[in-house]
């Protein structure tokens, strides 16, 4: 196991991503404000902080370890506290947008969700405390505008929003005291637009006619990212004592990932599985890590039937008719999909055309195709076993075009729609071969992030 210690590593960069708490005015913390008005207690010390993060399912795991101490002999029977988490990615109906009319091939998913910082707890001495959350997130997307010897350039800075989360506790005189705060928040911001045509699925979806693959967007795709952000804050709670130095250990295990390497601020990579880092400073004089980590994205038989049983529609919901080479998949009520996932044998299938029939009556040919990429390419990673393919689009069915810009469609409401709920599927296999069974164990996904309660 490779070590890099942080102090060797220049990425650590200085974003505004805070992730220690302070003491706050009871009033930011009964009215749950976005933005805490803070109160100094310079009789309560930090004097050791320690920081465990990983990475799982594409969230940041994050385990903070906080020992205070009381240095004086003054009772503080409550003491309101805020602990703010950041987040870079979707809000409650997963409306993408780009950043101004900054083109990128990334899309930055804008605002709140529940399941974007999930799993948190907070415990003292043992005790597990109640909280509550702010009711706004704050810091969108915008630009930043950088002058070079007089040439002014305006910089997309991504959407960092946050969320404070309250709490309250008591120290008695002279006493030492545990905080430990546990989160999760969902850390792959990037969605690249064409991340289907040659690296996801093993057929691309293309209209019936057209000589060019779209520029596919599964929804599961995300669950199978190779890219995401750390971000953490080291700035103390300074409203806590009076500014001493005091011991921070930070543990960033990447180990369950494969291949992880982190990129530098000056675009360089660094292979690293586990930092580690032991230091006695003032912890508002260290940058923030601010890391984005690139792996090899986990395309296992094993992982990808994991996420399928994740997502899949009760198959209950629909009928399964197979002739030769032709499939019907007929629900019992119109439903949303994002998915069907399948085995076959990909040697013998170059082609399956489908036709989705909808609750409106409306009808859409797609033509699903694989293609040689060995010319280009020394390893195909294209998900092959089971076979999943794109039945509704993020790309190609969720943007509205118009001369104005580009709108994106929100997946608990504009997909609920009667035009995105499917009767029925046919699929049509090109094998050369009619009277072989050309696919089984046939499932349907639902893998929308609003419908992700696991």
């Amino acid at each position: 196991m490779r070590q890099i210690l942080l102090a060797v590593i220049p990425f650590l960069i200085g974003l505004s991503a805070y992730a220690n708490g302070d003491p706050v005015a009871k009033f930011s913390s009964i009215n749950r404000v976005a933005n805490p008005e803070p109160l100094s207690i310079s009789e309560i010390c930090i004097i050791h902080e320690q920081i465990h993060i990983t990475h799982v399912d594409g969230y940041n795991c994050f385990d903070v370890i906080y020992r205070f101490k009381n240095e004086s002999d003054k009772d503080f029977s409550e003491i309101h506290y805020g602990f703010p988490i950041d987040y870079l990615v979707a809000d409650e109906q997963e409306t993408y947008r780009f950043t101004g009319d900054y083109y990128t091939e990334s899309i930055s998913e804008i605002g709140w969700n529940e399941k974007l910082i999930k799993d948190i707890a907070f415990t003292f001495n043992g005790d597990i405390l109640p909280f509550h959350s702010s009711k706004e997130s704050v810091r969108e997307a915008g630009f930043v505008v950088e002058i070079y010897d007089g040439y002014r350039d305006s910089i997309p800075v991504e959407a960092v929003n946050r969320r404070w989360f309250y709490t309250k506790f008591a120290m008695g005189p002279n006493a030492e005291a545990i905080l430990n705060v546990r989160y999760k928040v969902y850390a792959n911001s990037f969605v690249g637009l064409y991340s289907d045509d040659d690296s996801f699925s093993y057929y691309g979806r293309k209209t019936e006619n057209a000589n060019e693959f779209f520029n596919n967007l599964p929804f599961i795709y995300r669950y199978f990212a190779d890219r995401f952000d750390i971000l953490y804050d080291f700035t103390p709670a300074k409203h806590f004592g009076n500014g001493d130095p005091y011991v921070i250990d930070v543990d960033i295990d990447l180990s369950n990932l494969a291949n992880p390497r982190i990129r530098g601020e000056d675009g360089s990579v660094y292979e690293a599985n586990h930092i580690k880092r032991n230091i006695y400073v003032v912890a508002q004089n260290i940058k923030p890590i601010a890391l984005t980590v690139d792996f090899q994205s986990d395309h296992s038989e094993k992982n990808i039937r994991r996420m399928i049983d994740r997502f899949k529609i009760p198959k209950t919901e629909f009928d399964v008719a197979m002739e030769a080479d032709t499939v019907l998949i007929d629900f019992h009520s119109p439903m949303f999909l994002s998915e069907v996932a399948f085995d076959t044998d990909t040697t013998k299938v170059n082609t399956i055309n489908s036709l989705i029939t909808y609750a409106d009556g409306s009808q859409k040919r797609y033509r699903f195709e694989s293609r040689n990429i060995s010319s280009y390419s020394r390893y195909d990673t294209r998900i092959k076993s089971p076979v999943l393919l794109t039945i509704t689009d993020l790309y190609q069915d969720g943007i509205v075009w118009s001369e104005n810009g580009i709108d994106f469609l929100s997946q608990d409401t504009d997909f609920d729609n009667s035009r995105f709920k499917i009767k029925n599927i046919k699929l049509i296999f090109d094998t050369g071969v009619s009277a072989m069974s050309v696919c089984k164990n046939i499932e349907v996904l639902d893998a929308r992030f609003i419908n992700n309660d696991k």
